[in-house]
């Protein structure tokens, strides 16, 4: 499987975290996404129309639970509408679609190093043949919430092969 690392799609993630609180917010600001490819992980065009159109990147960002293998939440946007549509390079902005702002929010009830964040890209929907690229990235680095009182913000680099998810950052809330 492709792993995205020639693209750069700069996330700030964070968690800010209070000690009166058991919940742990992650927060991951996303700010561009290039793929500079006109066809799919599986070798066939973005645009079946159009040989010479870029793909319509589609985003499901999942934190995932490491040792179980599972989405247990999930934003799912992008494929369609102008800021999607047959694009090489998006620049995020505060709102990801009509129901979904940046920075994105994931919050767990418990903290645990047992966390991940998977982004996948797709061209258009979220079918496997249409697979642009995926990469994950471990949580273990964050500092344990309530062992600090300030923001930590950590800038993350996503990487495929063919395209680029740029700038992460972390940061954590209670």
């Amino acid at each position: 499987m492709k792993q995205l690392y020639s693209t750069v799609l700069f996330i700030l993630f964070g968690i800010i975290y209070s000690i009166k609180s058991t919940n742990v917010t992650i927060l991951v600001e996303l700010e561009s996404f290039y793929y500079p490819s006109k066809t799919t992980f599986y070798h066939k065009w973005c645009d079946h129309q159009e040989r010479h159109e870029y793909c319509s990147p589609y985003f499901v960002i999942c934190l995932t639970k490491k040792s179980l293998g599972q989405c247990i939440q999930k934003y799912e946007f992008g494929g369609s509408g102008s800021q999607y549509e047959h694009k090489q390079t998006i620049i995020f902005d505060d709102e990801l679609n009509e129901n979904i702002t940046n920075p994105l929010v994931f919050t767990v009830s418990n903290w645990t190093d047992d966390l991940a964040l998977s982004v996948d890209v797709f061209n258009e929907e979220f079918i496997v043949t249409s697979l642009l690229g995926r990469s994950q990235i471990s949580l273990d680095w964050l500092e344990i919430p309530g062992s600090n009182q300030t923001e930590k913000w950590k800038e993350v680099t996503f990487t495929e092969r063919y395209s680029v998810m740029e700038k992460a950052m972390v940061d954590r809330a209670n």
